[in-house]
C-alpha cells in the first residue's frame, strides 16, 4: 500500500454528504470522505467535476471555490509531512476546525456571517436578498485578510480607515461608497446588540476621489437604453443570426426575447417577471406585488396594478399550459413549487433566478454584438420602456404606478438621460 494520499475533490450525492473531499489510498479503492463545511448557498448544477471549481458567475461561486482550495491545500500539507498513512487518520485531526471551536472571540467577519445567516432567516413579511450587500462587504474583507480578523469590539475608526484605504488602493475604488456604507452600517447593528460601543466617525464620503463620484453619478444617471429603431429590430430580428449551436437553442433564445419584450411591454422588473403566474392576470391586468417592495405591504407604491398589452397577451397565450406550476414562462426553475414566504425556498429561488437571468443576458450580449451596442441586459427593456414614454408625453404619475416605481425615481433617472 502506497503512503501517499491522492486527494480528489467531487459532488458525491451516492454518500449523501452534499461536497466531500475524498482521500484515496494510491492502488486501491479504499477512500474516506470529509464533508465540505462553510459554503454558501453552493448550486451543484454548476459543479465542474473536471476543473473541481464551481463555474457559475456568481459571489457565492468565488466563495466556495476559495473554500474548497483552502480546505485542500490545508489537507495537502498534511499530507506532505509524510507522517499520514491513510484517509482515516488524514481526516481524524483538523487543527482549522479545533482553532475555531476554541476560539470565543468574536471577530468582524464572524459577526458579519452570523449576520448574514440571520438575514437570511428573518422572520419577516416575505424574505429578501438584502443580505447579498453584506456577502459582497464580506468577501472583500476576506481580500484585504487583516481587518476581518479584528475581534468585533475593537473594530474603530482605525481599521475602517484601513478598509477605506484597501478598497481605494487595492480595489480601485470599485463600489467605494456601498461598501462604506454596508461596513458602518454592520457596527451600527453591533452597537444596537451591545457587542461594541464604538461610533464610526472617519469621514469616508469625503475621501472618495472626485472621479469615483463622477463614475456614480454617471452610472445612476446614464441608464442603458434602446432607441426605438433598435428595438424593433430586436423584436422583428431573424434569431438564426445569433451565434447557436442547434435548433432547440433558437427556442430557448426565442422565448428569452419573448421575456424581454415582456418587460417592455409591461414595464415590470425582470424578477417579478420570472415568478409571475397566470393567478396574477385579472381579466385585462396583472396585479402583483413588486419584490423589491414586497416588506412594505402598508404602502400602496409595493401594490401593482398594470394592463395588459395586445403583444403582452400574445406572448402569454403562447405559452400558456407550459409551466405545470401555472407560470408565465416556462422556465425549468419554474417547475418547482417556491414558498416565498419560507427563508430557505426564497434563497433557493432567488439563486435559480439570478442563474436564469444570467443565461438571458448571455443571449443579449450576442445580440449587442450584432446591434453594434456597447451594453445590452434585461433591464435596458425596462429602462427603454420608460424613456421612450416619456419622451412620448405619458403621464408620469400613472407610468410611475404601472412601473411600480416613483415619480421622483423617473425624474431623476430617465429625465437627465434625455437631456443628455
Amino acid at each position: 500500500m502506497a503512503n501517499r494520499i491522492i486527494l480528489n475533490l467531487r459532488f458525491t450525492t451516492e454518500k449523501g454528504m452534499g461536497l466531500s473531499l475524498k482521500a484515496t489510498v494510491k492502488g486501491t479503492s479504499k477512500a474516506n470522505y470529509k464533508k465540505v463545511q462553510g459554503l454558501r448557498n453552493p448550486d451543484y448544477s454548476y459543479w465542474d467535476n473536471k476543473s473541481q471549481c464551481f463555474n457559475q458567475p456568481s459571489l457565492d461561486a468565488i466563495h466556495n471555490n476559495k473554500v474548497l482550495q483552502e480546505m485542500r491545500d490545508h489537507y495537502q500539507k498534511l499530507l506532505d509531512t509524510g507522517k499520514i498513512q491513510d484517509g482515516k487518520q488524514l481526516f481524524s485531526d483538523n487543527p482549522l476546525e479545533e482553532r475555531q471551536e476554541k476560539s470565543s472571540v468574536l471577530t468582524l467577519g464572524a459577526y458579519l456571517q452570523r449576520l448574514i445567516d440571520s438575514m437570511k432567516s428573518e422572520k419577516v413579511q416575505m424574505p429578501s436578498k438584502n443580505y447579498q450587500c453584506y456577502i459582497t462587504l464580506l468577501h472583500k474583507l476576506e481580500l484585504e485578510k487583516n481587518v476581518i480578523e479584528v475581534p468585533l469590539k475593537d473594530v474603530d475608526d482605525t481599521q475602517f480607515m484601513k478598509f477605506s484605504n484597501f478598497v481605494l488602493n487595492e480595489l480601485n475604488g470599485v463600489n467605494y461608497m456601498g461598501l462604506m456604507k454596508k461596513f458602518h452600517a454592520t457596527i451600527v447593528k453591533a452597537r444596537k446588540e451591545k457587542l461594541t460601543v464604538h461610533v464610526l466617525d472617519y469621514p469616508y464620503r469625503e475621501k472618495a476621489p472626485r472621479n469615483i463620484i463622477k463614475a456614480a453619478e454617471k452610472a445612476q444617471n446614464g441608464v442603458d437604453i434602446l432607441t426605438v429603431k433598435q428595438y424593433k429590430k430586436f423584436v422583428e430580428m431573424d434569431l438564426n443570426e445569433v451565434p447557436h449551436g442547434n435548433k432547440m437553442q433558437v427556442k430557448y433564445m426565442e422565448l428569452y426575447r419573448d421575456f424581454c419584450v415582456f418587460i417592455y411591454e409591461m414595464k415590470m422588473r425582470p424578477c417579478d417577471v420570472v415568478k409571475l403566474n397566470v393567478s396574477d392576470i385579472k381579466g385585462n391586468n396583472i396585479i402583483y406585488w413588486a419584490t423589491k417592495k414586497k416588506n412594505y405591504i402598508n404602502e400602496s407604491s409595493s401594490f401593482v396594478v398594470t394592463p395588459l398589452t395586445k403583444t403582452s397577451k400574445a406572448i402569454i397565450e403562447k405559452y400558456r399550459g407550459k409551466s405545470s406550476k401555472g407560470y408565465v414562462f416556462p422556465f425549468a426553475m419554474n417547475e418547482y413549487d417556491w414558498d416565498f414566504k419560507d427563508a430557505v425556498s426564497f434563497n433557493k429561488w432567488n439563486n435559480r433566478k439570478q442563474a436564469t437571468q444570467e443565461r438571458i443576458n448571455v443571449f443579449l450580449r450576442k445580440v449587442a454584438d450584432i446591434f453594434g451596442v456597447s451594453k445590452l441586459t434585461i433591464y435596458t427593456f425596462r429602462h427603454s420602456t420608460f424613456t421612450h414614454k416619456i419622451v412620448s408625453g405619458a403621464n408620469l404619475m400613472q407610468l410611475a404606478k404601472e412601473g411600480g416605481t416613483s415619480v421622483s425615481m423617473l425624474e431623476h433617472h430617465y429625465f437627465n438621460h434625455i437631456k443628455h
